[in-house]
């Protein structure tokens, strides 16, 4: 489902969160910054402060601080999520 939001730029419904409509924007800034995200050789790498620095200019959008903290907080479920995973197939 990432790959096709990365290729086509529409938001798979599988992807979307049921956020009160007021922030639902975030997780859309946060898929955004994800899909650019690099890899560390083990897997994926967590988003830094200057791929958020990076995102900011191309797409001209000036984040509020608790804007910044929720995406960094996001991703840092996503990386547990994924350490999680990794686990998981290292057992079996």
């Amino acid at each position: 489902m990432e790959k096709v939001y990365q290729t086509t730029g529409i938001l798979p419904e599988e992807l979307r969160l049921n956020l009160p409509e007021p922030f639902t924007y975030l997780w859309d800034f946060f898929l955004q910054l994800h899909c650019a995200r690099g890899s560390n050789g083990f897997g994926p790498a967590s988003i830094n402060y200057h791929d958020i620095l990076a995102w900011q200019t191309v797409t001209e959008t000036q984040l509020k601080p608790f804007e910044l903290r929720a995406i960094l907080a996001m991703d840092i479920e996503y990386m547990k999520a994924i350490s999680d995973q990794q686990k998981k197939k290292a057992k079996k």
